[in-house]
């Protein structure tokens, strides 16, 4: 398996952080232990069978029900202190395990997002324009800082995975995302794009780049700049429209196709902020900043990488459109 993730990275992949917290449990070292323990316990079972055996001092003493009765409970209290022992410490092992499991799925899932998704999803995760040669005016959504992703509720969090999981495998229809499954033509197989879930839902999008090669990040950056996510003409607010995603689900004409949002060409004419608010600036910032918690149920995401200076900016940008 480490092979396989020098060839993918180029490079020897990045050690995966210990999520654990504390001490760290090894499991080999705990199965060693109880391995030894039951050694003991098999050979102080021979050493009194061979004293029952032979004619020492405290056979002599004891008739052959005595002897059997403390051999006996000798194992058996052996016996339930391993037991008790092993009681205590499994679950321990068992939580140490998945949490080194799930890190090393993450470490792979970021490897594989900076191999595959950084051309369209950024190498931060901030979304932007889809590569020329892949779709035409197309803009793929952030991945980073999107709380709907990362729900807090495990039944949310594995709502969300299952969703993650069909569009990585299938694609999105009418969108530029390809199904990247084996079945679907592409590359990844089934354990690899569990990875990508994990990583997706878990990972910190700013480390991708520990992985990546420098003419691979050099190259995602001259692609996002030719897409038009920097250094745009229209001021700041459209390269932050650009940039942060936006494009990904509205459109401008000219500027964006996305369908998944309203149209926002003439923005700046609407009366009101998803028919919930009065269109003006302050109310279109608070929108920005927060959709869900202006209007629960919004298919809106409130996006942890937008701050208070860029929602100003996008606000400016947005009423400018007539």
């Amino acid at each position: 398996m480490g092979e396989y993730l020098v060839l993918l990275t180029g490079g020897a992949p990045a050690a995966p952080p210990s999520s654990s917290g504390g001490m760290h449990l090894d499991e080999n070292l705990l199965q060693a232990g109880f391995l030894v323990l039951i050694l003991i316990g098999v050979a102080l079972a021979a050493a009194l069978y061979v004293a029952n055996v032979l004619d020492v001092p405290w056979r002599r003493a004891m008739s052959n029900t005595d002897r059997q009765a403390i051999v006996n409970g000798l194992m058996i209290t052996f016996i339930a202190v391993i037991v008790g022992i092993y009681t205590l410490v499994e679950p321990a092992r068992l939580a140490s395990a998945t949490n080194r499991q799930m890190d090393y799925s993450i470490n792979r899932g970021m490897n594989l997002y900076g191999q595959y998704c950084i051309g369209c999803h950024g190498l931060q995760g901030q979304g932007g324009p889809v590569p020329a040669d892949i779709a035409e005016a197309a803009f793929a959504p952030p991945l980073a800082g999107r709380a709907d992703l990362r729900p807090e509720s495990q039944a949310e969090r594995a709502q969300k995975a299952d969703f993650l999981r069909k569009v990585i495998e299938r694609g999105r229809p009418n969108t530029a995302m390809p199904g990247w499954s084996i079945a679907e033509g592409g590359a990844l197989n089934s354990q690899d794009i569990e990875n990508l879930v994990d990583f997706v839902q878990r990972g910190d999008f700013a480390s991708v780049t520990s992985v990546m090669s420098a003419d691979a990040i050099a190259k995602a950056e001259a692609t996002a700049v030719a897409g038009g996510a920097a250094n745009s003409s229209g001021g700041p607010g459209r390269a932050l429209f650009l940039s942060k995603g936006c494009a990904a689900c509205h459109a401008i004409k000219g500027v964006s196709s996305g369908t998944v949002g309203p149209a926002l060409t003439t923005f700046g004419s609407s009366p009101q902020i998803a028919g919930v608010l009065q269109n003006t600036r302050d109310n279109l910032i608070r929108w920005i900043l927060n959709p869900p918690a202006v209007k629960p149920g919004t298919q809106m995401p409130k996006l942890a990488t937008i701050t208070q200076q860029d929602a100003e900016v996008l606000a400016d940008y947005l009423q400018s459109l007539k």
